[in-house]
């Protein structure tokens, strides 16, 4: 009976977890995934207290603009991109909200975590490392740059995280696949 009690739950979890990443999709979502934020090593002692009381983060990303990015050199990222990060932020941050909505219809916790709110100027670090949230939730791998990189995007895209007690399936993170390869390094203005 328990063991059956255990399989209809993680068939449950994995049904969810399924209509969760629709959800987000259809809100603009390029990518999603969900972390288990049991494997996040905290680098924040601010954010410790936050990572106590949620099991499971949802990682989702915008794919950001070839043409705009493109035009970005060491000196001028352009009137074009800075209006483009903040429209993608604006936007990652109203999925977060809606997902999170989403996630306390149903009776669960959750909190979204702003795509680019500055909690420590002076290292530039927001409540939790959106990028290792979405190397935990399998988005991609982090590059060389530092950055996250996806397979079908590349480093082109803007992250947010919603942080929740939702009972989700997460998924494994990916191996990273830049090897010898330094390309992100030699092209980064």
């Amino acid at each position: 009976m328990l063991k059956r009690l255990a399989m209809m739950k993680k068939e449950t979890a994995f049904q969810e977890t399924k209509r969760l990443k629709v959800f987000a999709t259809k809100l603009g979502a390029d990518l999603v995934g969900v972390a288990d934020l049991s494997h996040y090593h905290d680098l924040y002692s601010f954010s410790r207290p936050l990572l106590e009381e949620f099991p499971f983060a949802i990682s989702m990303a915008v794919r950001l603009s070839n043409p705009i990015i493109d035009r970005i050199t060491k000196e001028d990222p352009t009137e074009m991109y800075v209006h483009h990060y903040r429209t993608v932020n604006a936007l990652l941050d109203e999925i977060a909200i809606r997902v999170a909505n989403y996630c306390q219809a149903k009776g669960h916790r959750a909190l979204p975590i702003s795509a680019a709110q500055i909690l420590d100027q002076g290292r530039l670090l927001g409540t939790v490392s959106h990028k290792a949230i979405a190397v935990l939730a399998g988005l991609g791998w982090q590059g060389k740059s530092l950055l996250v990189v996806n397979k079908r995007f590349g480093p082109r895209m803007r992250l947010v995280s919603v942080l929740a007690t939702l009972p989700l399936v997460p998924a494994k993170p990916l191996k990273n696949r830049c090897g010898k390869c330094i390309a992100c390094i030699k092209i980064c203005p």
